[in-house]
């Protein structure tokens, strides 16, 4: 019997549990399949199922090193499994971080580009491009691309941000974040920056949909200097970063939020007791950093070499109901000046992003386990992002390296993504030409 025999709700419930490659794969069989798998109905609930299931993003870009950029996407759960079974996690020990694996991305075949990750939300992920020039680029831009689909857009910027691709940047200040507005069903990228360098920072919102800028208002909080433009962190559908509220006269840490769908600033203080720079300390030692633990937001703060707390707040919003996690003074944690935490298990153990290696921490026994990670996929631009449908709306589809140097139309970009060529390829290019007529 075949599966186009079936009510439509049994293939539904097929083919939702599919892989989102097999999925478009399956969009090109048929005008039935393409159709009922691009309903916005389908799109939602596999969304809701891969959310369950977030991977890791790294991206290696460096101009001066002479390479084209990489980029690689790897399970969580490969990270959690140890190389043996007799590995312990009761003591320290590392190992190498194994399966990786390397994605086309957009522009890849242009040489030697620079990207800087902003952020990602529900198979989305955003990040900035240059040419890796050392002065203010012009033709820097954004693109939002959706690595399981192969489509991307590129979008134009009023700003220059991304200068010489450098993440530790001191002529532009500014902090982006991507995120959904339920009101309006679409996708906004959010940018807080002073372009002009005047100390007033403004909010600027890009629409997916209506493909435009609009500046909504002017804040009272600024951001540090030569800090890494790390993207926001998306809980709640609202936006986070670390900032400094500004009043009068007066300025103290806090955290910057911006609600996405009612475009609109508050702020969360950090906890009482939290760690601060030591007196006569060197405030070089001293880093904070907000990351997300399952549904919750955190402060990891440090000094190096001395001591990492962990904060989390329990019920959001409140101050009170902030608790601090765990506290631990072991070098293998406390050598790093950049502790983030971007992960944590159903076994209580936390993934932690150094900048430089990836560690695994079991709260309960202390264990710590280092992830080693290859040289040539070592990265400063890591984040999470999930397996999904959704489309940036473009119908513009990476290309693939071809060996005869050809620049294949959209059809046959997304076909090439995914693998699809010599007779199968015939056949799912008619599938989809016929699909398009109908659309």
């Amino acid at each position: 019997m075949s599966i186009s025999n079936l009510l439509e709700e049994i293939q539904v419930e097929i083919l939702i549990k599919l892989p989102v490659n097999s999925i478009s794969i399956c969009r090109c069989v048929c005008k039935f399949w393409y159709t009922l798998l691009n309903n916005p109905r389908f799109i939602k609930n596999q969304l809701i199922r891969s959310n369950n299931n977030p991977r890791l993003l790294l991206t290696h870009s460096r101009y001066w090193s002479g390479k084209d950029p990489k980029i690689y996407s790897i399970d969580y759960d490969s990270i959690l499994s140890p190389p043996s079974s007799s590995v312990s996690l009761a003591i320290s020990c590392e190992y190498e971080c194994n399966g990786a694996v390397k994605l086309d991305y957009p522009f890849i075949n242009e040489p030697r580009i620079e990207f800087q990750l902003l952020g990602s939300c529900d198979g989305l992920v955003s990040f900035g491009v240059s040419s890796g020039t050392l002065d203010v680029d012009q033709e820097n831009s954004i693109c939002i691309w959706n690595p399981s689909i192969g489509e991307y857009k590129k979008i134009s910027m009023p700003f220059s941000d991304f200068i010489g691709g450098q993440e530790w940047d001191w002529k532009c200040n500014a902090r982006y974040g991507i995120g959904y507005d339920c009101i309006v069903d679409d996708y906004k990228l959010v940018r807080i920056g002073d372009s002009e360098n005047s100390g007033r920072f403004q909010v600027e919102v890009y629409t997916l949909g209506l493909d435009s800028w609009k500046t909504v208002e002017f804040i009272c909080y600024s951001f540090r200097h030569g800090i890494r433009r790390f993207p926001g962190v998306l809980l709640n559908g609202t936006l986070h970063w670390l900032g400094i509220s500004v009043v009068q006269e007066l300025s103290y840490d806090v955290i910057v939020c911006f609600d996405i769908s009612n475009e609109r600033l508050i702020e969360i203080q950090f906890p009482e007791g939290i760690m601060t720079p030591q007196v006569g300390g060197e405030q070089e030692s001293y880093h904070i950093n907000l990351g997300v633990l399952g549904d919750r937001l955190c402060l990891a703060v440090g000094d190096v070499g001395v001591e990492i707390e962990m904060w989390v707040m329990q019920k959001y919003g409140e101050r009170r109901s902030w608790t601090k996690q765990f506290t631990t003074t072991q070098l293998s944690m406390t050598q790093y000046s950049f502790i983030k935490p971007i992960w944590s298990y159903e076994n209580g153990e936390i993934l932690i992003d150094t900048c430089k290696d990836l560690i695994l921490y079991d709260p309960k026994c202390g264990g710590v386990r280092v992830e080693r990670v290859r040289d040539d996929i070592k990265s400063r631009n890591r984040g999470s992002y999930v397996e999904s449908l959704v489309s940036p709306k473009s119908g513009i589809y990476v290309e693939k390296l071809t060996t005869d140097g050809d620049i294949k139309k959209p059809e046959q970009q997304r076909l090439r993504y995914f693998g699809i060529t010599g007779n199968k390829k015939r056949r799912a290019k008619r599938a989809c030409y016929c699909c398009a007529r109908r659309k």
